[in-house]
C-alpha cells in the first residue's frame, strides 16, 4: 500500500530522526527506526559512527529486507535465500539453486521471483530449503527448449512453503520534504521504519551526486561511467554509460564532472575477463552532452557523525533532517570504507572497515624475460593504478550481500619492468590494460591497522 504524506511546515524533533530507538510519528522520514519484531543490524565503528546494515527478524531468527510481492504487499523477506530453478532436462521439476560454493552452508530459504522485464524486482512466495541433491545440472526453459546451463550448481529439494503473512508487512509512505525531495519510507506493522529511496520532482528514484565546481550535492537520476566496461576491443577506451531501466537525467563521467545526456547510440561494449578483453554485447548508450547545471536539481546536504577514526555519513534535506545512510568514511582522509569480515569462522571473525582506495588483488607469478625462463614474481595484480595498499580476499564467497572475507593486507609499489606469461604455448608480454596493473609487495600490513567495526543487532 502506498500513501503520500506532506510534512512541509512540520518541525522534526529529537535530533537525528529515526536512528535506533528514537520514537517519532510515522510520518517522520527516519533513516531507520526499530520495531517490536524487526531490529536494525548496524555497523558500529565506535565514537558514535553507526550505519544501517540491514534488518533482523527476531521472531524467525533471520536477516531480512523489504521486498515488493506479487500480492502488492511489501514484506521483510529472508535474505539468506536460494533461487528457484529447473532440476531436470524436461523443465518439469523445480529445485532450489544455490549460487554459493559447495563448501558454503546451505541457504535457509528459497524466495520465488517470477520473471520480469529486468527492471522490476518482485517476489511471490517463500519456502524452506529441503534436503541436498548435491552438485547437479540446472536447466532453463527458453520457450523453445529446455536447455542446461553450462555449469553445475548445488541444488536442494523444496521444503514446506510459508504463508506470506508470516513475514512482517509494511506500508510505503511517500513523505514530501522541503526542497523538492520525496522520501519513500517503509513503515512496518510492528513499528519498524526505513527510508527505502529518495525521489525528485519528476517522481523518479534519485541518488546523491556531488556536483563539482561548487554545485554541491543534488538528488538526480544518474548513469555512471563504469571502470570495467570499454568501447574498444583492447579495453582501453571507457564505454559511454549504458542506459538502464530509466532514462538518466545526468551522466557522471570518469573525471567526476556531471553532464547532460547527449546523443543516443547503440555501441559494442567490451569488458575485462581475466587476461582477455571480452565482447559483452551491443547496448543502448548515451554520450555526454553539455555540462549539467546543479541548480536544476533538488539540493541535498551531507553530514557526518562520530568522534573516532571513522565517521558515519548521512544525506539530509535542506532542513538538515537525516534521510538516507551514506556509508562509513575515514575521518583523516575522507575516504569511504566498506565493512569487511576477516577470513575465519563467519560468526566470530572480526570486521574491519576497508577503504575503497585499497583495491582487491590477486597473486601472479609471471616471468621477467621475453623467453619466459626467469620468474619476476610473486606479484599482485589489481585494476587500480597507483595503489599503496592491496587487500587479498577469499576466493569463496558464501554471502554475496557483503564483500568477500579479508585474508591479507600488503603494502605495495608499482612494478615498472615488463612481465611475461606463457599464453597459448608462446611467451607473451602481459598487457596491463587487459589484466590490471602489477605491484611488488613491500611489506605485510597488520589487519589491526584497519579500523575495527562491530556488526550488532540494536
Amino acid at each position: 500500500m502506498w500513501r503520500r504524506v506532506s510534512v512541509l511546515g512540520f518541525i522534526v524533533l529529537g535530533g537525528l530522526a529515526g536512528c535506533g530507538d528514537n520514537q517519532g510519528p510515522p510520518w517522520v522520514p527516519a533513516a531507520w527506526h526499530n520495531g517490536t519484531r524487526l531490529r536494525a543490524k548496524v555497523a558500529d565503528a565506535g565514537g558514535g559512527a553507526v550505519q544501517f546494515f540491514g534488518w533482523y527478524d527476531t521472531a524467525l531468527g533471520v536477516d531480512c529486507a523489504f521486498e515488493q510481492m506479487t500480492d502488492r504487499t511489501m514484506r521483510c523477506l529472508p535474505t539468506d535465500a536460494g533461487d528457484l530453478g529447473w532440476g531436470d532436462d524436461s523443465c518439469s521439476q523445480f529445485v532450489v539453486v544455490s549460487a554459493r560454493d559447495v563448501s558454503c552452508p546451505a541457504p535457509a530459504f528459497m524466495v520465488e521471483q517470477p520473471p520480469t522485464d529486468g527492471c522490476h524486482h518482485v517476489a511471490s512466495s517463500v519456502a524452506q530449503v529441503g534436503a541436498s541433491r548435491g552438485v547437479t545440472p540446472i536447466y532453463v526453459d527458453t520457450g523453445f527448449a529446455c536447455e542446461a546451463y553450462p555449469d553445475e550448481w548445488p541444488t536442494f529439494e523444496i521444503g514446506p512453503w510459508h504463508s506470506n503473512e508470516e513475514f512482517v508487512a509494511a506500508d510505503v509512505i511517500e513523505v514530501e520534504r522541503p526542497g523538492g525531495i520525496t522520501a519513500r519510507v517503509a513503515v512496518a506493522e510492528d513499528g519498524a521504519q526505513q527510508v527505502l529511496e529518495l525521489a525528485n520532482r519528476g517522481d523518479d528514484t534519485c541518488k546523491p551526486v556531488d556536483f563539482l565546481d561548487g554545485g554541491g550535492w543534488r538528488c538526480v537520476v544518474a548513469a555512471v561511467v563504469r571502470d570495467d566496461l570499454f568501447g574498444d576491443s583492447d579495453c582501453t577506451v571507457p564505454a559511454p554509460p549504458i542506459a538502464g531501466c530509466r532514462e538518466p537525467e545526468v551522466l557522471v563521467a570518469a573525471d567526476g564532472h556531471v553532464y547532460l545526456p547527449g546523443e543516443h547510440h547503440f555501441d559494442v561494449v567490451y569488458w575485462r575477463d581475466g587476461e582477455t578483453c571480452a565482447y559483452l554485447g551491443v547496448y543502448s548508450t548515451r554520450r555526454p552532452g553539455a555540462r549539467a547545471d546543479a541548480n536544476a536539481f533538488p539540493p541535498l546536504s551531507v553530514f557526518e557523525r562520530g568522534a573516532g577514526a571513522v565517521q558515519a555519513r548521512f544525506t539530509s534535506d535542506v532542513h538538515g533532517d537525516a534521510l538516507m545512510p551514506a556509508g562509513l568514511f575515514e575521518r583523516a582522509t575522507g575516504t569511504a570504507c566498506r565493512p569487511t569480515a576477516e577470513a575465519g569462522a563467519p560468526d566470530t571473525a572480526p570486521w574491519r572497515c576497508v577503504p575503497t582506495n585499497v583495491p582487491l588483488g590477486t597473486s601472479l607469478e609471471p616471468f621477467g624475460d621475453a623467453a619466459c625462463t626467469v620468474l619476476a614474481g610473486p606479484l599482485i595484480m589489481s585494476r587500480t593504478y597507483g595503489a599503496r595498499r592491496v587487500a587479498f580476499v577469499d576466493d569463496v564467497v558464501c554471502d554475496a550481500r557483503h564483500p568477500p572475507p579479508l585474508r591479507r593486507l600488503v603494502e605495495v609499489q608499482q612494478h615498472v619492468d615488463s612481465i611475461y606469461q606463457m599464453i597459448g604455448g608462446q611467451c607473451r608480454e602481459v598487457d596491463y590494460a587487459k589484466t590490471g596493473f602489477p605491484y611488488d609487495v613491500i611489506a605485510e600490513v597488520p589487519m589491526t591497522s584497519l579500523p575495527a567495526v562491530t556488526i550488532r543487532v540494536e
